[in-house]
C-alpha cells in the first residue's frame, strides 16, 4: 500500500482565482477590515491619512494599522517578519489587497503613531460599550511586568550615574568641595544618550518566580510595569498604561494603601483574579508571545501595549459575538 499522494505541481486545478473566496465570512481579517474601515484616521491623529496631490504615493495608514492588528493577533510583531508575511500569507494578501510594504515603512508607522493607535483602541472600547459588552459596573485593576529592550548592564550604569550626580548635589549643599566639571558633563551626556531612561531593574527575570536570594546581581531584568483596567462584564480591557516599575511604589501613599487593604476582602480578591489575570495572561503569552517589548523607551512600550490591547479586545469581541455578527456591527454602527 502506497502513501497518500498530492497533486502534481504542473497539473491544472480549479483553485479559486479570487482572494474573496478564500476568506470565510466570519474570519478575523474581515473583523479587522471592518473596524479599521470605520475609523476617522485623520481625526485620530494618523499622519498622511489623506493622499497628497503631489509627490510619490505613500501607503494608506489604514493598511498599516490592519497589518499590525493582524500581526499582533498572530504573535507576529517584528517588522521584518510582517514584511515576509505580506508576500506569502493569503490572509494578509486579502486584507491589504496584495500590498507588500518594506520593513522600514512598517516599523516607521508603529514608531510614529502612539497616540493614533491608542485612540483607535479607545474607539473599539466605545463600540463595545455601545453594544453592552462594557457596562462599567465595576473595574478590576491589575499590574504585571514586561521586559524592556535595554540590557541590565546598561541600566545599572545609568542608575550608578544617577546616584553619583545625587551624591554630588548633596555634597555641594553641605560642604564647599571641588567638583570636576568635565566628569559631571560626561555623566550628564551619558544619561541623555540612554535609550530607555524610564526603565527599571528587578531581581526577577520576566516569566520566572525566583526569590531575590536565589538570584545574583547579574540576573537582574530590565522591566516596565503595565497596569490594565478590565471590565468585569466581558471582560474587555478598557485601558492599559505602561510606567516605570519604580513609579508605582512612589505614588502609593499610606492612606491609599489602608483604603485598599480595607476593600481587599477574600471575595473581592477572588473576583479581581478571575477578572484581570486571565486577560493579562492572554496579552502576554497569546498576543505578545513572550512578555518582552520590541520598541525602546516608555513611548515605544506604550505603543506596543496599545496595539496588543486592541488586538486582544478584537479577539475577545469576536469570540463573544461571532465573527459574522461583529463584522456586520462594525460596518453598520
Amino acid at each position: 500500500m502506497g502513501f497518500v499522494q498530492g497533486e502534481g505541481r504542473t497539473q491544472g486545478t480549479l483553485f479559486p482565482v479570487c482572494l474573496e473566496e478564500l476568506i470565510p465570512d466570519d474570519h478575523v481579517c474581515r473583523v479587522i477590515d471592518a473596524f479599521v474601515g470605520r475609523l476617522d484616521m485623520a481625526g485620530l491623529g494618523f499622519e498622511r491619512a489623506e493622499a497628497a496631490e503631489t509627490g510619490r504615493p505613500g501607503y494608506d495608514p489604514r493598511d498599516l494599522l490592519k497589518l499590525y492588528l493582524y500581526g499582533y493577533l498572530q504573535q507576529i510583531r517584528s517588522s521584518r517578519r510582517l514584511e515576509s508575511e505580506c508576500r506569502r500569507n493569503i490572509e494578509l494578501m486579502w486584507l491589504l489587497g496584495r500590498l507588500a510594504p518594506d520593513h522600514k515603512t512598517i516599523a516607521e508607522f508603529r514608531r510614529m503613531h502612539r497616540e493614533g493607535v491608542t485612540a483607535a483602541g479607545a474607539k473599539l472600547v466605545q463600540l463595545a460599550r455601545s453594544v453592552g459588552l462594557v457596562k462599567g459596573e465595576w473595574i478590576a485593576i491589575d499590574g504585571s511586568k514586561f521586559q524592556a529592550v535595554s540590557s541590565a548592564k546598561s541600566v545599572r550604569e545609568r542608575e550608578a550615574l544617577e546616584r553619583y550626580l545625587e551624591q554630588l548635589e548633596q555634597t555641594d549643599k553641605q560642604d564647599e568641595v571641588v567638583i570636576d566639571s568635565s566628569a559631571v558633563a560626561s555623566a550628564l551626556e551619558k544619561l541623555r544618550q540612554h535609550r530607555e531612561p524610564e526603565s527599571d531593574t528587578l531581581l526577577c527575570p520576566a516569566g520566572q518566580t525566583l526569590t531575590r536570594k536565589q538570584l545574583s546581581r547579574k540576573d537582574r531584568a530590565v522591566l516596565y510595569a503595565a497596569q490594565p483596567e478590565v471590565c468585569g462584564a466581558c471582560p474587555l480591557k478598557s485601558r492599559c498604561t505602561v510606567s516605570p516599575r519604580r513609579m508605582i511604589t512612589r505614588h502609593l501613599h499610606e492612606e491609599a494603601l489602608q483604603r485598599m487593604q480595607q476593600r481587599a476582602t477574600p471575595e473581592a480578591m477572588r473576583l479581581r483574579r478571575s477578572t484581570a489575570e486571565h486577560p493579562f495572561a492572554n496579552l502576554k503569552y497569546r498576543i505578545f508571545g513572550h512578555p518582552r517589548f520590541l520598541l525602546r523607551g516608555l513611548r515605544g512600550a506604550q505603543t506596543e501595549i496599545s496595539l496588543g490591547v486592541a488586538a486582544y479586545n478584537l479577539k475577545r469581541m469576536r469570540n463573544i459575538l461571532g465573527g459574522h455578527r461583529l463584522t456586520s456591527m462594525l460596518r453598520t454602527a
